[in-house]
């Protein structure tokens, strides 16, 4: 993907929780921000991309990326069907000690 021109002030200044349509150009299908190296902002525009993205997030006019963990475990289940959601129910049994 071939880097984007840098923002005018014009457009820098719409870097604001405001325009969450405009925001989402910087997202990823999966909902992270993209690098610097694929948006072609400076490193003031992308911090303030990142603060922009995070406040529209928690005003739920951004949706949240899926956590990590929950697409590890996805499709996971244990003995008894039910979906494995902790690191701990995967651990092996302790041994029993004499």
């Amino acid at each position: 993907m071939a880097a984007r021109e840098p923002l005018s002030d014009a457009e820098a200044d719409r870097l604001t929780y405001r325009d969450p349509d405009f925001l989402s150009q910087y997202l990823r299908r999966d909902g992270r921000i993209k690098s610097r190296r694929q948006t072609g902002l400076s490193r003031c525009q992308q911090a303030r991309l990142a603060r922009a993205v995070k406040i529209a997030r928690e005003l739920a006019l951004i949706p949240f990326p899926p956590h990590r963990r929950a697409l590890e475990v996805k499709g996971m289940t244990g003995p008894d069907g039910k979906a494995l959601d902790t690191k701990s129910e995967r651990r092996r049994p302790r041994r029993s000690t004499r």
